[in-house]
């Protein structure tokens, strides 16, 4: 059986502070970093634990959810492209532990939840779209 639908990659999200930044205006390519890092610093402190979110590829006419209505199934939810899931998981770290930075982790947590509903035959309304 199938239990539903997950939309995966959806959308990029990561920590402002994790990201670099180059400047190819001059033909070449300059790390600027260093320079637009102490500019955000400046104006927001704090700013390194602000999420950034952009859509990698196009969107589509309904997605996830569109899919799981035609098959009559469950929408789970919608995880992000997540860097820092990836690296939690190379080193072996669960995405849930206390000191997790993991930026999916609610995303996550919501469709884990579904599942274990649903699976315990407790899913009057775990499984809602």
């Amino acid at each position: 059986p199938c239990l539903g639908v997950v939309e995966n990659m959806s959308g990029l999200e990561q920590p402002l502070g994790e990201f670099s930044f180059v400047d190819r205006s001059g033909g070449g390519e300059r790390d600027v970093t260093a320079e637009v890092t102490a500019a955000l610093r400046a104006i927001i402190p704090g700013y390194e634990k602000l999420i950034a979110r952009t859509d990698v590829f196009a969107a589509t006419a309904g997605g996830g959810e569109q899919m799981a209505r035609a098959m009559q199934v469950p929408f789970l939810g919608r995880v992000p492209l997540d860097p820092s899931l990836g690296r939690a998981c190379e080193a072996g770290k669960s995405a849930f532990d206390e000191d997790s930075t993991v930026v999916s982790k609610a995303a996550l947590k919501v469709i884990v939840d579904k599942l274990v509903q649903a699976c315990e035959g407790n899913n009057d309304h775990a499984m809602d779209t």
